[in-house]
């Protein structure tokens, strides 16, 4: 093969994850692959569960990108010694790199290894503080069968140190970026709120994350009721799906906030969506680099953020948003209703905001970086 022939092979790269839904580190994948430079990448992805909520399938086909799910079976089989169904898909695609994302690193690197597939990348986009031993040893042996291991925060390069012994020289930070060009400040839309039924002078707390428990939307309920009691036209959208989307219906119906506290799923017009609130929050216990507030940000929505992981990197406290600490209803409360009364500060700091996306979480920036990555192993492991 002629140098010629070598630099324009495609170099064909399998994203594996565990499932499709609509999000942080989905969207992440997804804005990484749409800039993705398709003449010298190849992408396609194979997840494991499907038929949860909202998801990307659609618009990784509409863009042209092979999507696969898998369906194993969950048992001890598939999950710890021989993910049967995995490997027959490598196999099949014959991939020089995979890189997989959180949720399924052991089953993924053990089906790497056994498929013969010399370079895995693992991308780690957020975690528990405090994860149970198990993980830590399947994630000690799934680092064994990974080349190269990527945070999205230094908070998450530290925890790999500390808690797994992985080398410093095999660790590498590479942040969020977002779109800046699909996520520009608008009035609000009032078609949406006219179609909600919410009146247009109303103050709209907003939060876009995945219902599930480590997002604790009960103490962002909890501080909305707390504001409430103050504020009569204060109305909270909270935006996608997840295991605990019930739970928190019926806890929204105990408090008698069913038509204040909106539930509106999964949701594909993001900026939109944006556009009609007042201010942003985030009340997870756990975050790598948070994409919903780089896309708030963006949208030049000041921010309140619980004081975890990749957030202080985002959120510069009374600069741009305020940092609350974990489970404090009291103090997200105390800062909804200071936006409340002082809506210039809000713009100020949505401003800020912006201005520290565009400089610093750009996805160009982010997928150049990962470029780079995917070609660096390709070129080192040819003789392998």
């Amino acid at each position: 093969m002629t140098v010629n022939n070598q630099m324009k092979e495609k170099i064909r790269i399998i994203h594996i994850l565990p499932y499709l839904e609509g999000g942080g580190s989905e969207r992440v994948v997804f804005n990484l692959i749409m800039n993705l430079d398709r003449s010298r990448f190849e992408p396609i992805i194979i997840y494991f569960f499907d038929d949860l909520y909202g998801n990307y399938r659609k618009d990784y086909i509409n863009i042209g990108i092979k999507v696969q799910c898998i369906n194993e079976p969950r048992s001890i089989l598939s999950s710890f010694i021989y993910p049967k169904m995995l490997i027959r898909e490598i196999l099949r695609y014959n991939p020089s790199i995979i890189h997989i994302h959180s949720g399924c690193w052991y089953k993924a690197s053990l089906a790497a290894k056994f498929s013969g597939v010399k370079r895995v990348i693992y991308t780690e986009h957020g975690r528990f503080e405090h994860e149970p031993f198990s993980l830590i040893i399947l994630d000690n042996v799934a680092s064994l069968f990974t080349d190269e291991v990527i945070s999205v925060s230094d908070e998450l390069k530290l925890y790999f140190q500390k808690f797994l012994k992985i080398k410093k020289s095999k660790i590498t930070t590479i942040t969020n970026g977002i779109d800046i060009r699909s996520l520009v400040p608008m009035p609000k839309n009032n078609t949406i709120l006219d179609g909600l039924q919410i009146d247009r002078s109303s103050f709209i707390v907003g939060n876009i994350a995945r219902l599930s428990p480590e997002k604790d939307h009960i103490t962002l309920i909890k501080a909305f009721y707390k504001a409430k009691k103050s504020v009569d036209n204060l109305k909270m959208f909270i935006v996608g799906d997840g295991p605990e989307k019930d739970f928190l219906k019926r806890y929204i119906s105990t408090l008698e906030l069913t038509n204040d506290v909106l539930l509106l799923g999964f949701r594909s017009d993001i900026s939109e969506i944006l556009s009609t609130f007042d201010v942003f929050i985030l009340s997870s216990l756990t975050e790598g680099t948070s994409m919903t507030i780089l896309e708030a940000m963006a949208m030049e929505k000041p921010v309140i953020a619980t004081n975890v992981g990749g957030n202080a990197k985002l959120v510069q406290n009374e600069i741009n948003g305020f940092l609350v600490q974990p489970r404090d209803e009291e103090a997200i409360a105390y800062r909804i209703l200071e936006f409340y009364s002082d809506q210039e500060l809000g713009k100020v700091m949505g401003r800020r905001g912006r201005e520290m996306v565009i400089s610093n979480f750009n996805v160009n920036k982010m997928t150049l970086r990962y470029q780079e990555l995917y070609r660096k192993l390709y070129d080192t492991g040819k003789d392998l």
